[in-house]
């Protein structure tokens, strides 16, 4: 494995050179895709096999212990995840485009509270849809069992998806945001010491050398010793 480091290596950078491709394979990107197609699963699901004939009735009726609450709210919620992946997808995308810093700043606390909100939303839904599907007769309906537990095993796989977008988000913005308010404000109080230290030195007088004293004996002759 040794020898494939180097290629390795060569590949990742060219990766990461390439805005787009840096873009496409960045965590937030890549779970903001799956959020999507997890979205897109449980309300495909709901819609194609979620209602369904009862043996005595021609109407449709949902297959969730036939409430049709459940089903309408986890197509609903579906389309709105799906609807609000995409459009924060497009968000980061224009971003690097605004100047300002309070408009990326407003962005970003919006994700993060959308994200939160969607990750509570779907938790209720899966314990929603979950709950109905315990209660339901069984063989009440001939079809739709595999599309009922496809949909509830996606909306847990959902609320997993929201949770990693959150932390994600917490640790750009921490990051990005707080790291940098906190580096600001340690400089500018080394700043203020610095400052402090030199008015200080400024303050106190130069201390004098201490004077030399200058010895006045005489050094002592050289005698030779070949001469006693």
């Amino acid at each position: 494995m040794e020898h494939l480091r180097p290629l390795f290596n060569s590949v990742q950078r060219s990766i990461m050179d390439n805005p787009v491709t840096a873009f496409i394979f960045r965590p937030l990107t890549i779970w903001r895709v799956l959020t999507l197609i997890c979205s897109i699963i449980v309300c495909a699901s709901l819609l194609s096999g979620g209602y369904q004939n009862l043996p005595t009735s021609s109407f449709l009726n949902c297959t969730l212990n036939d409430n049709s609450t459940a089903c309408e709210y986890g197509i609903s919620i579906g389309i709105l995840g799906s609807i609000v992946c995409l459009l924060f997808v497009i968000l980061d995308i224009v971003k690097p485009l605004f100047r300002r810093n309070l408009i990326k700043k407003v962005i970003n606390i919006t994700d993060l509270s959308i994200s939160i909100l969607f990750a509570l939303l779907w938790l209720f839904g899966f314990c929603f849809l979950t709950h109905e599907w315990n209660m339901t007769v069984p063989f009440m309906f001939a079809f739709g069992k595999k599309e009922a537990e496809t949909a509830i095993a996606f909306s847990f796989f959902s609320v997993l998806c929201w949770v990693i977008l959150i932390y994600l988000e917490v640790s750009h913005f921490r990051e990005k945001y707080l790291d940098a308010y906190t580096m600001s404000m340690m400089s500018l109080k080394r700043r203020e010491l610095a400052d402090r230290v030199h008015v200080e030195d400024i303050a106190e007088p130069p201390s004098l050398p201490p004077p030399t004293i200058v010895s006045s004996s005489m050094p002592s002759p050289v005698t030779d010793p070949f001469n006693e």
